[in-house]
């Protein structure tokens, strides 16, 4: 079992956004060389970013240049 299905099994009130954001954070925070929390914040995608995405993608569009690499 990974690390961050443990997180969502812990959490599974959260909603579906705040679930992948959850995903998101987890894999940021070990990742070798994490920014500083104010440069995290300027290149984490917001609520609006993932359900803009999630709805591009359920529709077909694809967004793959706006989450940061």
């Amino acid at each position: 079992m990974l690390l961050s299905d443990k997180v969502l099994r812990e959490h599974r009130g959260l909603s579906f956004v705040r679930r992948i954001k959850a995903v998101l954070w987890w894999c940021y925070m070990h990742t070798e060389y994490p920014l500083g929390y104010a440069d995290i914040l300027k290149v984490m995608p917001t609520d609006e970013d993932i359900e803009k995405i999630y709805r591009d993608l359920t529709y077909g569009e694809r967004s793959y240049e706006t989450i940061p690499q």
